[in-house]
């Protein structure tokens, strides 16, 4: 029998974070969808970010803050890198 249909929740694991997402996970009932946040180039790396919505829109250091703590890294993300966020 062909199966119904196929998870991604493996590969989910794998996903890289950013403080500047191009994609976000999506739940729609029992799917677990995930939708591109703006235009992704062929071949470059889908992002999703680690931290809640609110947490996005935290300072650098509060964002670094709470990934070393609850995920045991430093972001180096290209928002976090630059030193100063241009998104805030």
């Amino acid at each position: 029998d062909d199966p119904l249909g196929y998870s991604t929740y493996f590969m989910s694991s794998f996903m890289s974070h950013s403080c500047l997402p191009n994609a976000v996970w999506h739940y729609d009932g029992d799917d677990f969808i995930l939708r591109a946040r703006c235009d992704i180039a062929e071949g470059a790396e889908i992002t999703v970010s680690y931290l809640s919505e609110d947490a996005l829109l935290e300072s650098i250091p509060a964002r670094r803050k709470h990934l070393k703590e609850s995920k045991h890294f430093v972001c180096a993300c290209e928002r976090c890198a630059g030193g100063r966020d241009p998104s805030r």
